[in-house]
């Protein structure tokens, strides 16, 4: 299959599919528009092959869930909520991502520290820096007597670095390039295409793996960086680091992507109907209760949650009942 990124949107609508029949709650209509669907576009049974073969080459997903194109139950078991979360993040994986997960000795690049669906957590490595890991983010250490490499291998950390007696350069390692700081305390999330990074103290180099020159960036600014260019900085918004204290933050933000943001902590699909997706939202939201957070926004808006499964849940207008 080849490594080329797939369209975000026609992966969203495969992962959706994937995730109704791996919960074996697909009827006779969904399955006839399921195979409609596949039928339509070569991209999308590109993007339904895709999340089988990430399902049988990773490992997320056991056997019988992938072999969902059966469309058959899949039993019970704890980390299938965490696997088909797993799996909805690699499939739309960067080309040197979709290259890894690939590969057969991937799993050792997550071994060293991780979090599921929904966790967060805060480690201390062997150096005295300070790691904080957002949901669904794992990452692995390469420390020697020369150097101190962290490699994030999915997800959004809080780094802050500490004095190092030895004096071994600090850095941290993304799909995309090489973040050196300096003294400092900064933000770094992997996105499917580039990577966000924000500096709160200090300030941070960045190395875009191949083609642009590198760039320093001070603190209370944040950019995001491609394989080959800088994207220009702009001011850090002020709740950049809520997210360390469990709150996800809306400043006038379209639903739909806060939506895809809640989503990053809730196993499943969290998504909501077109005709409402560019409502505009500002609040503040427990990252720990999503489903209460969308509670919340479905009473802001006047809207209501419809819970196709306990997985799969939309926010449509009122008076929308299909």
């Amino acid at each position: 299959m080849s490594a080329a990124p797939l369209d975000r949107a026609v992966a969203a609508r495969a992962a959706r599919w994937f995730l109704l029949c791996a919960a074996g709650e697909a009827n006779a209509r969904e399955l006839r528009a399921l195979a409609a669907w596949r039928q339509a576009d070569p991209r999308h049974e590109q993007a339904w092959q895709r999340a089988q073969q990430v399902s049988r080459t990773a490992g997320l997903v056991p056997a019988d869930i992938g072999q969902a194109v059966l469309c058959r139950p899949a039993p019970a078991a704890p980390d299938r909520r965490k696997a088909i979360k797993a799996l909805l993040v690699l499939m739309t994986a960067t080309p040197v991502g979709w290259a890894v997960v690939q590969a057969a000795p991937w799993r050792r690049w997550t071994a060293d520290y991780a979090t599921g669906t929904g966790e967060q957590r805060t480690v201390h490595l062997p150096d005295g820096t300070e790691v904080v890991l957002d949901t669904a983010t794992a990452i692995a250490l390469d420390f020697n007597t020369r150097q101190r490499r962290l490699l994030l291998r999915h997800g959004a950390i809080m780094v802050r670095t500490a004095p190092d007696p030895q004096a071994r350069p600090f850095s941290v390692i993304t799909a995309d390039g090489v973040l050196t700081p300096i003294g400092t305390r900064f933000g770094v999330r992997q996105q499917p295409h580039h990577t966000d990074v924000t500096v709160l103290a200090g300030a941070v180099r960045v190395q875009p793996r191949d083609g642009a020159s590198a760039q320093v960036l001070g603190a209370g600014r944040t950019t995001h960086f491609s394989t080959t260019t800088i994207a220009p900085p702009q001011p850090a918004p002020a709740a950049a680091s809520l997210w360390v204290r469990g709150i996800v933050a809306a400043d006038n933000v379209r639903l739909d992507q806060l939506l895809a943001e809640l989503g990053r902590y809730r196993s499943g699909i969290v998504d909501c109907d077109p005709a409402v997706a560019g409502l505009r939202v500002t609040g503040g939201f427990q990252a720990r209760d999503i489903d209460g957070a969308l509670a919340q926004i479905s009473a802001m808006l006047a809207l209501r949650l419809r819970y196709r499964t306990r997985y799969w849940v939309t926010l449509v207008p009122v008076a929308k009942n299909n």
